[in-house]
């Protein structure tokens, strides 16, 4: 399956390109116009003909709920940590760890997986 956060290229503020689900948009993550953080921000002047369609895709200037959106890392991680404390709770017979379905009553935020590269000005949001 085709994924337009993981193949569409959108140029950030710094000059470089990245992924579309790597970034976001000015607003509530970065407000203004900071300096920092210039790689994960979407460049509005290079993109303002395109922002339509940007947003169509994905594009925000927030993490969201998203149910289909792709897996990113710190959620294995998460799934893993939380599988593995489910099954040392049980008293009796365990399952088979890929036979326990983690879920929640919303589905993940994403984008998250570059949050732990922002400035501690932009991190604390």
């Amino acid at each position: 399956m085709v994924r337009p956060e993981e193949t569409v290229q959108v140029r950030v503020e710094s000059g470089a390109w990245k992924p579309l689900g790597s970034v976001l948009r000015r607003g509530a993550v970065f407000p203004g116009d900071q300096t920092q953080d210039r790689d994960f921000v979407v460049d509005e002047r290079f993109h303002r003909q395109d922002f339509e369609c940007l947003e169509a895709l994905g594009l925000s200037d927030r993490p969201k709920p998203r149910s289909n959106a792709p897996v990113e890392a710190w959620f294995r991680a998460y799934e893993h940590h939380a599988r593995t404390g489910f099954i040392n709770s049980l008293k009796g017979p365990r399952p088979q760890p890929e036979k326990v379905v983690v879920n929640g009553p919303t589905p993940p935020l994403y984008p998250l997986e570059f949050l732990p590269e922002l400035s501690p000005e932009d991190a604390r949001g």
